[in-house]
């Protein structure tokens, strides 16, 4: 059975070149709640640079480009990633993988909700345009009437959708669904996004690495079948 653990704060006191303050964020997994352990410097600064380590480190890799970072007008966050530095770690190695890994960082960064405080500082930069409105809200649940936009952009969005050809792509058909909703009768639909083919032949980092590679076309919908589910829901 595995086990979550918790390394003692006390084991990271008076660390040299690290006066950072601890912050944590509890994500679910099939093991039980994981709490990650991050830093949080510059909240004061618009730009945010993420900083993640790899094997075998943890935040501490970036403990000289921090400062300098943030004296250049940068947020940076820095998380441990589970199982390194102040994280929570499993008793059983065996319970990591790179599947995991890559759900349970999204999870964190969904919940700890970076772009909130972006989207706070771009109302404050462009609270003079009477034209421009911000909404942080869920893409399947948009904030306007029925035929309200002239027109919407998707950049590069859909992949995060929790949905794939198993779930016969239900999560993408109820986005569309909204957005046939919001649009005007000739309103414009604007999607960017990578087809299969794109995927594996643009990207040549994936073949290095084959489990991303196929963990990314389960969750991106080919453009075949995005037509046809369009289609579908009206457009």
């Amino acid at each position: 059975m595995v086990k979550i653990i918790r390394t003692d704060d006390a084991r990271f006191e008076n660390i040299k070149d690290w006066p950072y303050k601890a912050k944590y964020q509890e994500i679910e997994s099939e093991f039980g709640d994981i709490r990650i352990h991050y830093i949080d410097e510059g909240t004061e600064n618009s730009d945010t640079i993420l900083l993640i380590h790899g094997e075998p480190s943890w935040g501490y890799l970036y403990r000289k480009m921090i400062d300098p970072l943030v004296s250049a007008g940068k947020r940076v966050v820095v998380p441990d990633l589970p199982g390194f530095g102040r994280s929570d770690k499993l008793t059983d190695r065996n319970g990591y993988t790179y599947e995991k890994y890559v759900k349970w960082m999204s999870d964190w960064l969904e919940a700890v909700d970076i772009n909130k405080e972006m989207v706070e500082k771009a109302k404050t930069r462009l609270r003079n345009k009477k034209n421009i409105s911000f909404h942080i809200k869920k893409i399947d649940s948009i904030p306007f009437n029925n035929n309200f936009a002239d027109a919407i952009l998707v950049n590069q969005v859909l992949h995060h959708l929790p949905d794939n050809s198993e779930l016969f792509w239900i999560e993408h058909r109820k986005v569309f669904k909204e957005f046939f909703r919001v649009l005007k009768p000739r309103g414009c639909l604007i999607i960017n996004s990578c087809s299969h083919k794109q995927l594996k032949q643009g990207f040549w980092y994936y073949h290095l690495i084959p489990k991303a590679l196929n963990y990314i076309l389960e969750k991106t919908i080919d453009l075949s079948t995005l037509l046809e589910i369009l289609k579908s829901e009206g457009f």
